[in-house]
């Protein structure tokens, strides 16, 4: 089934093959061999012998690799003018139009590139760019490319070219390339007021969703795809300039130098050098989002607000017993608090303990333990017990244990510890139990 499973990427592919492009050049005998023809006849060979491998008579691969040469060579290696490849037919290399188009786009985005790079703004170099293309086009009598339908019906033979030299079955391969034609003819050549970059949009849109539908896709892995795929069909498509990016500019910048360095005829190494530290100098400068400053930090953590409000009821409930152990008393509490107007569950507070003795006069103590639990929407965390957990506040809970000891009548001296652990665990911390050990000491007057 590797023929019907033909995913968007593979079209992809295929659609982004550079067509025939390059300067011409020259075979054993000294005779001008055209790339693209070379190129089509590699094809033709790979045809030919998948045909064989599969099965298929030579008689009849030789047949088919012919076809599908010359359907190559007509697709792609005709020169502007109808003349054949290299027969001088207007003023593009050997390649045909496909490259008089490319050397004027490269030309033009060299251009463009210098143009940011001499600090002119990017909408004024961008308008230059297009002019400079046009009379490119012109002075070199590019012909008028393919239309939208032709180039989709190139990319689904193509596409059946490859199925086929897979080894699967013309059936297949027809049904395969059909689908892609008629899904690159419905994304990028719907007559209306759609323009062609909302088109390619949406190309990019759809590659996404086919290559999630791949096993073991990653959304990371389907988004490049997508971004990959919508910026060829701008440029492939649309005609249109692609807007250099930050590193882009700064190996130009780079690239200029370096060529500036070697007309002063500096060594290369030298001149290599110079254009890497330039560049790389340029993107650490430019093209990094500057490190936060503290202010910065604060400002991103600071709490600006609530998602719930408050609307408090507190209850305590508390016994002694007189001379529980000897003449000291014990004392049992709970106190509760509930918020009514919690955004979330996290709305119950309570604190549980017990108390052994009192501290009144010199040589008395108490003993303590409690448990303390108090949801994040519980109580205002500014108001709450700031040495209670890591940092005081709300969505802590853990035991506490603790001893007072009466040793003048107007001091006491008292030592608390207190094991507490996050209720809900905040994202990107761990929850280990925070041990805090408090040594006081209390003067009365």
């Amino acid at each position: 089934m590797r023929g019907v499973r033909l995913s968007i990427a593979f079209s992809l592919a295929l659609l982004v093959t550079a067509l025939c492009a390059g300067a011409t050049e020259t075979g054993p005998g000294g005779e001008a061999v055209d790339p693209c023809l070379h190129t089509c006849q590699t094809e033709a060979e790979q045809v030919y012998h998948a045909c064989t491998e599969h099965g298929g008579s030579p008689a009849d691969c030789l047949n088919t690799a012919k076809q599908a040469l010359s359907a190559c060579r007509d697709a792609h290696c005709t020169a502007p003018g109808g003349g054949g490849p290299g027969d001088g037919g207007g003023g593009t290399t050997s390649s045909g139009d496909g490259s008089c188009r490319e050397q004027c786009g490269k030309t033009v985005y060299a251009g463009f590139q210098g143009c940011v790079a001499a600090g002119s703004s990017e909408d004024i170099c961008r308008a230059q760019a297009r002019e400079a293309f046009t009379q490119c086009l012109a002075d070199n009598h590019c012909a008028t490319p393919p239309s939208c339908a032709d180039r989709c019906a190139a990319l689904a033979g193509k596409v059946n070219d490859g199925c086929l030299a897979l080894g699967n079955s013309a059936d297949q391969c027809t049904a395969a390339a059909q689908a892609v034609d008629t899904r690159c003819t419905a994304d990028l050549c719907t007559d209306g007021a759609t323009s062609c970059e909302d088109r390619c949009t949406t190309f990019g849109n759809d590659v996404f969703a086919g290559c999630l539908s791949d096993a073991g896709a990653t959304s990371d892995v389907c988004t490049g795809r997508a971004d990959e795929a919508r910026a060829q069909c701008l440029a492939l498509v649309c005609n249109a300039t692609p807007e250099p990016t930050c590193p882009d500019r700064c190996a130009s910048l780079g690239s200029e130098a370096k060529t500036k360095c070697l007309g002063e005829s500096h060594p290369e190494d030298v001149c290599t050098a110079l254009a890497d530290d330039l560049a790389n100098h340029c993107k650490d400068e430019h093209c990094t989002d500057p490190t936060p400053t503290c202010e910065d930090t604060c400002k991103a953590q600071a709490i600006t607000g609530f998602q719930s409000g408050f609307n408090q009821s507190n209850a305590v409930l508390a016994a002694t017993v007189p001379n529980a152990l000897g003449a000291q008393p014990l004392r049992v509490w709970l106190d509760y608090v509930y918020n009514w107007l919690a955004a979330t569950d996290d709305a119950h507070g309570w604190l549980a303990g017990v108390r052994l003795g009192q501290t009144k006069v010199k040589g008395d103590w108490s003993l303590v333990g409690y448990y303390e639990h108090i949801g994040q929407e519980a109580a205002l965390s500014a108001f709450s017990a700031s040495d209670f957990g890591p940092t005081g506040g709300t969505n802590q809970e853990g035991p506490g244990i603790g001893v007072d000891y009466q040793l003048l009548n107007p001091l006491t001296i008292s030592a608390r510890s207190t094991f507490t652990n996050f209720i809900n665990r905040p994202s990107g911390m761990t929850n280990p139990t925070l041990s805090r050990v408090q040594l006081d000491a209390v003067v009365k007057f």
